[in-house]
């Protein structure tokens, strides 16, 4: 299958979810939505909080779970773009600028502001 798609400005982190492809825009604060088969159509919503970075795909929870630099974690329910789980891990000088998700239940955020990581238990 080949991709290719025109998304909202700056884009930033690209995660796999299925059969679709999410890609957070930092200054447009949407996350895009791309059917990964080809498709052309693009699905957009608004971040909970501005400036989107990290994106990553939780197969336990089937959510696609998202950082902003403004300190904020949030989950993605792939089917909808609805968002849920909205936590804030930030405050002065702390920016999250990456998330992943391990084979359980929880994500690791690179904070590039804080020069540091976490840990965290999603539901």
């Amino acid at each position: 299958s080949h991709l290719t798609g025109i998304t909202d400005s700056q884009p930033e982190f690209v995660a796999f979810a299925g059969t679709n492809v999410f890609v957070s825009c930092y200054s447009a604060q949407k996350i895009d939505k791309f059917p990964y088969n080809g498709g052309t159509t693009v699905t957009r919503n608004s971040t909970p909080h501005s400036q989107p970075t990290g994106l990553t795909w939780n197969a336990l929870t089937g959510l696609v779970w998202g950082s902003t630099y403004s300190g904020y974690i949030y989950s993605i329910n792939p089917g909808t773009l609805a968002m849920g789980n909205v936590t804030f891990r930030g405050g002065d000088n702390h920016g999250l600028y990456n998330i992943i998700s391990d084979a359980s239940n929880h994500v690791l955020t690179a904070d590039y502001e804080g020069n540091s990581i976490a840990e965290l238990t999603i539901p």
